[in-house]
């Protein structure tokens, strides 16, 4: 039966990826993710734009990792300018 998963920076996103069998999930971020990048990339020094790039980073290893072929990703609305995003291990 898949699992679901939640990994928000890039070493659990790789741990979770590691023990992973094809179908389980992994809620890999949450927020709107184009607005974040966009705010975290601004070039602010604040504790809050640095935890958005910590929290980027687990996202952009799973885009990665689906363009290695090893997820596939996915998101879900959660609320107006809120998602969960979704990466699904591949056999």
């Amino acid at each position: 039966m898949p699992k679901q998963s939640i990994a928000k920076t890039p070493e659990l996103f790789e741990a979770w990826l590691y023990k992973s069998q094809g179908g389980d999930t992994c809620i890999y971020y949450t927020g709107f993710l184009y607005v974040d990048r966009c705010w975290a990339n601004s070039g602010s020094k604040s504790q809050e734009a640095m935890n958005a790039r910590s929290r980027i980073a687990a996202a952009n290893r799973a885009w990665k990792n689906a363009q290695d072929g090893f997820v596939a990703l996915t998101q879900r609305k959660i609320d107006d300018m809120e998602y969960e995003y979704i990466a699904t291990r591949l056999s």
